[in-house]
C-alpha cells in the first residue's frame, strides 16, 4: 500500500497499487481527457452566452450533454475497476448532481444561466475530485 495526499492538506489516503490493463488505461485516460473537455466546452458556451455571439454555442451545449452521458456510461467500468477505493466510490456518486442540474437545463429555457450558475460550478467541484480520484492510478 502507498499513501497518497488526497490534495486536502495532510489528508492522506491508504491506496493499494492497482495493476490496470492496457484498456482499463486508456478508458481511465480518455475520461480524465473527456472531463477537461467538458470543462472547457462550458466554458466557451458561457462566454459565448454573455457575449451574445453564440451561434455555436447551442450545438456546443449539446456536445456538453452528449459528454456527461459519455461520462456516466463510464462509471460503471470505474466502479469494476476501483471497487476498493472510496474516492472514486464517492466521485461517481456525487456526478448526480451534475445529472440533476443537466436534466434541469435541458428542461428550462434559461438554459445559459443555468449553465453558468448551477452545472458548471458544481461541474468544476465534482471534476476536481474526480480526475484527482482516477488520474492518480493513470499517472503511476
Amino acid at each position: 500500500m502507498t499513501k497518497r495526499n488526497r490534495g486536502h492538506g495532510d489528508d492522506m489516503e491508504m491506496i493499494k497499487p492497482i495493476q490496470l490493463t492496457e484498456e482499463q488505461f486508456t478508458i481511465c485516460r480518455h475520461y480524465i481527457e473527456l472531463l477537461v473537455s467538458v470543462e472547457e466546452a462550458c466554458q466557451y458556451v458561457i462566454s459565448a452566452f454573455r457575449s451574445q455571439k453564440d451561434a455555436n454555442a447551442h450545438v456546443v451545449l449539446l456536445d456538453i450533454l452528449s459528454a456527461l452521458a459519455q461520462l456516466q456510461k463510464a462509471h460503471p467500468l470505474l466502479l469494476d475497476y476501483f471497487s476498493d477505493d472510496q474516492g472514486v466510490l464517492k466521485s461517481i456518486e456525487d456526478f448526480s448532481v451534475i445529472e440533476e442540474y443537466a436534466m434541469d437545463m435541458v428542461a428550462s429555457l434559461e438554459k445559459s444561466e443555468l449553465l453558468e450558475m448551477k452545472l458548471f460550478p458544481a461541474f468544476i467541484t465534482w471534476k476536481q475530485a474526480a480526475d484527482y480520484n482516477v488520474s492518480r492510478y493513470v499517472r503511476q
